[in-house]
């Protein structure tokens, strides 16, 4: 997330703002407290983030599929990929539709940010997140077969 310089902070056409509010949790152990981002809350012209995006095909399989995928071979492989949204960068002429407004505190000036990355919500997030994944195993098909 980087922060938009006032000289750059005026309205474009194409630009838009996430809603997101707090949530705390006391009986959470590790985090207490997340930001959630509501990209599916509609603008006054009757709009989503969500609503706009392509949302891409399905290229993983279905979940039966995986499982007994799993009983067939003697190996398997497993990985949880903690914040992989947030390791995918996203085409910079994008990063206008992915703004927030933030204040560090009561008595801090508003200021613009806009995301680098994939932002978790959104509805094109999991088929990029596969893409990427896809993609790397092309890539890499040579050095790791």
């Amino acid at each position: 997330m980087t922060e938009i310089p006032d000289t750059e902070s005026e309205e474009e056409v194409g630009t838009y703002y996430i809603p997101y509010l707090g949530v705390y949790r006391p009986d959470k152990c590790t985090t207490k407290f997340r930001v959630v981002f509501n990209e599916s809350s509609k603008t006054t012209l009757e709009n989503s983030l969500n609503s706009l995006q392509y949302n891409g095909w399905v290229i993983q399989e279905d979940l039966f599929n995986i499982m007994t995928g799993f009983r067939k071979q003697i190996y398997a492989f497993v990985a949880d990929i903690k914040q992989m949204y947030r390791m995918i960068l996203i085409d910079p002429t994008q990063t206008k539709l992915q703004r927030i407004l933030w204040r560090e505190g009561v008595s801090e000036p508003v200021k613009m940010h806009e995301f680098k990355t994939v932002t978790y919500g959104t509805a094109s997030a999991p088929d990029l997140a596969n893409r990427v994944l896809l993609q790397l195993s092309r890539y890499e098909h040579e050095n790791y077969p």
